[in-house]
């Protein structure tokens, strides 16, 4: 897992933003091969378009999800489903 997100730190992404999503992954009990994948996908989520964050903000919805109590294959799966329907895409 710590290359998964040596990996993403590498692009450019900000390691507060990493940080934050792996916190919340790993609070709502992600799986570590579920894990490596969600760091696969998420550079286009937490990425910095003009200086500023997407909105709405991906970690800041990742924790509300968990907070409302979704963990596991659940958060996972809609995880998936926000960044496969283009949520994040503006």
């Amino acid at each position: 897992m710590p290359v998964a997100v040596a990996d993403v730190v590498d692009l450019g992404i900000p390691l507060g933003r990493v940080g934050s999503l792996v916190v919340q992954l790993n609070l709502g009990d992600v799986a570590p091969l579920q894990f490596v994948e969600l760091m696969r996908y998420a550079p286009v989520a937490l990425a910095v378009n003009g200086g500023y964050y997407v909105q709405p903000d991906f970690v800041q919805w990742v924790q509300a999800q968990r907070i409302d109590g979704m963990t596991g294959y659940p958060l996972v799966s809609a995880i998936d489903q926000q960044l496969a329907t283009g949520w994040l895409q503006e």
